[in-house]
């Protein structure tokens, strides 16, 4: 009897006891998170073909829920101070089509609004702008940069008469105190006006471009790419491409002017707008890295790599490396990660418009949607480069190994980093030996917001029906994924 009752009391832990050593078994077949990420090894593929290296990290997205008013927006300006976000001009309507019914570009797309949002306060605050300063405030796909707590913007898409369609490229350069506008913005005193922000506004045709960047270093300014578009959007008309890196000076004056002025021009390798342009190695301020762009002659998008140095001595240099980019070639949500101690830059790209699209049917990249060039893309991609020609992997988020995006979106939205993982001298840069290890397998890098939705790869009139786009009204957290192997996923 006495044996009977020990079996009986015994029996529960025996099934426990063994419960446990198999979710024991279980947890330690799993990928467990490296102490530190490798980014070096990100140089040497470990298998995979055309479609997609096998990579040990990929990257999730998940929507927030916001109880506080968020713009939809896409293409503008945007910069951080103090925990805030600025955005400046940009479009509240999708993509702007292809055709001429409707006329795109009309005057109700452009945001005439600066929008103030602090993320951890869940809060946001806007005010418009005044009439005098609406067509280079609302521009869109201006190019701009931020040094410090001053963010320079200049160029952009845009109309000097509120009441027409876009029409001309801008041609002024501004620089802006982003702790004036915020203050601004968030004042309810409404004879504030946010261009009381603006502490320098140069007027120049060396600046009249849409579709490019701008970058700074030690001085000197550089508007990498981009195109000069004065007149109403037509399809097939494109406008005239600057071909070059222009560098510039800021020389003060009554009042200041844009000094100093050079090009390197290259009608080949530079005829780009549109593009992705990173910071480059990470111990060389003195480097970019240029990637995609359109438009090739064939109307698609370029696939080479420019490695853009000398930065720091107003005389850049370029080299094409051999690298053909596959997928994520237009200005996108960009994320860049580095290690101070090594010398490699890694930029992962969140959708945008690519040269191939996943097609799950078979599983496979493919060129096109169907024959018809450049779709939007829901893929994420990361591509790891030394700096020299030959030295450069791509990296495909596809199944069954990692997920695709939530939708086609990314198009001209941003990525912001999480301050915490920020490198000291560049905010713009992913520290990864700041990513502390962490049981789940993934940490919190970022968000991405805005950008452009579209409901399929080809957008407006298909053979599927029709195909809507519009500016991304949501905001998303990015999660990094890295393990030290890699496991296929159940999708």
């Amino acid at each position: 009897m006495h044996q009977k009752n020990n079996l009986f009391f015994l029996l529960p832990a025996i099934i426990c006891s063994l419960f446990f050593a198999c979710n024991e078994e279980k947890k330690e077949a799993q990928p467990t998170l490296k102490k530190a990420i490798n980014i070096k090894a990100l140089l040497n593929a470990t298998g995979g073909d055309s479609a997609a290296f096998q990579s040990p990290m990929y990257y999730t997205l998940e929507p927030m829920q916001l109880n506080f008013p968020l713009p939809a927006l896409h293409s503008f300006v945007f910069g951080y101070y103090n925990g805030y976000w600025i955005f400046i001009g940009g479009q509240k309507g999708g993509f702007h089509g292809t055709s001429n019914n409707p006329v795109p570009f009309g005057p109700t797309v452009a945001n005439d609004s600066i929008w103030v949002i602090n993320i951890s306060q869940q809060k946001s605050w806007s005010k418009a702008t005044a009439p005098g300063w609406r067509a280079v405030m609302s521009a869109t796909n201006s190019a701009y940069c931020q040094v410090g707590n001053l963010l320079y913007m200049c160029g952009g898409y845009t109309a000097f008469d509120s009441t027409k369609h876009f029409n001309i490229t801008s041609n002024v350069f501004l620089e802006i105190n982003l702790a004036q506008m915020v203050s601004i913005v968030q004042s309810e005193n409404e004879n504030l006006s946010v261009e009381a922000a603006v502490t320098k506004n140069i007027v120049s045709p060396f600046v009249q471009v849409t579709g490019g960047a701008l970058l700074y270093n030690s001085g000197y300014f550089y508007l990498v790419g981009g195109q000069n578009y004065n007149s109403e959007y037509s399809s097939g008309k494109t406008g005239l491409y600057t071909n070059a890196i222009r560098t510039f000076t800021l020389r003060q004056g009554s009042p200041w002017v844009i000094a100093d002025t050079s090009s390197l021009v290259d009608p080949v390798n530079l005829h780009r707008r549109d593009m992705n342009v990173v910071p480059g190695i990470a111990d060389n301020g003195g480097s970019a890295i240029l990637y995609g762009g359109v438009f090739t002659k064939q109307d698609e998008a370029y696939r080479a790599a420019v490695f853009i140095d000398g930065l720091s001595k107003g005389k850049p240099t370029i080299k094409v490396d051999s690298i053909q980019q596959q997928v994520n070639q237009y200005a996108c949500a960009v994320a860049s990660l580095a290690d101070p101690n090594i010398q490699v830059a890694v930029t992962s790209f969140f959708g945008g418009i690519s040269y191939k699209m996943y097609e799950k049917d078979s599983g496979k990249l493919v060129i096109g949607d169907h024959g018809i060039p450049m779709p939007f893309s829901n893929i994420a991609s990361t591509i790891a480069t030394g700096g020299g020609v030959n030295n450069s992997k791509e990296y495909i988020q596809v199944p069954p190994y990692a997920p695709l995006l939530p939708g086609h979106i990314g198009s001209n939205a941003v990525f912001i980093p999480m301050p915490q993982y920020t490198m000291t001298n560049n905010p713009r840069v992913i520290d990864v030996t700041k990513i502390h290890n962490d049981s789940s397998g993934r940490a919190m890098v970022g968000y991405m917001f805005g950008g452009i939705v579209s409901k399929g790869p080809t957008s407006g009139t298909t053979a599927k029906g029709f195909v809507p786009t519009y500016a991304n009204p949501l905001l998303y957290k990015v999660y990094l994924n890295y393990f030290t192997q890699v496991s296929r996923l159940e999708l």
